[in-house]
């Protein structure tokens, strides 16, 4: 058996976003929705369902890739989804209703991590190391300057101002 070693970095808040507005005003309005997710057995995954048992609410899950989500709920066939950044910022930038964060479901929940297997650690601890300062490093660049982080970010994805600056809603250190 492979062991996996793992740094939990921070928490990315994915958003929950809705098409209708005029339609979904609240989260009970989610009832018989169809909701979206990235794949089964994933963080997205795992915070719908309690999001839906903690609101006794019942929607119909589908499988969505994340940088179809947009497209597939402005042409109705989907009435909302959860995925990671930037697919909510983009959505909300847009228009669509942000109705819950991941905060909300589950504060500080895990997501993100760095993993790496024994064997490459134990043959390459420095790298490792290294790999895993420079994260750490950068991630507290972000929340120590993140008007400049964003203009960094902007410039290096070429996505609009918004939809990069939504992290700082979205996004929780531990």
């Amino acid at each position: 058996m492979k062991k996996i070693l793992c740094l939990l970095l921070f928490i990315l808040l994915a958003g929950c976003l809705s098409q209708e507005p005029e339609k979904i005003h609240s989260i009970e309005d989610l009832e018989g929705k169809t909701i979206a997710i990235p794949g089964k057995a994933t963080v997205q995954d795992f915070l719908l369902q309690r999001f839906l048992r903690d609101n006794n609410i019942s929607v119909n899950v589908v499988i969505v890739k994340p940088p179809e989500m947009i497209a597939v709920m402005e042409k109705g066939e989907i009435d909302g989804f959860i995925a990671w950044e930037p697919y909510p910022g983009r959505a909300f930038s847009q228009g669509h209703t942000l109705l819950v964060t991941s905060h909300d479901i589950w504060p500080h929940h895990p997501c993100c991590v760095v993993a790496v297997r024994e064997q490459y650690y134990q043959e390459n601890p420095d790298v490792t190391l290294a790999v895993l300062a420079a994260h750490v490093k950068a991630t507290t660049f972000i929340l120590e300057n993140p008007e400049e982080a964003i203009d960094i970010g902007v410039e290096f994805t070429g996505m609009p101002r918004d939809v990069v600056a939504f992290w700082e809603a979205s996004s929780t250190p531990v």
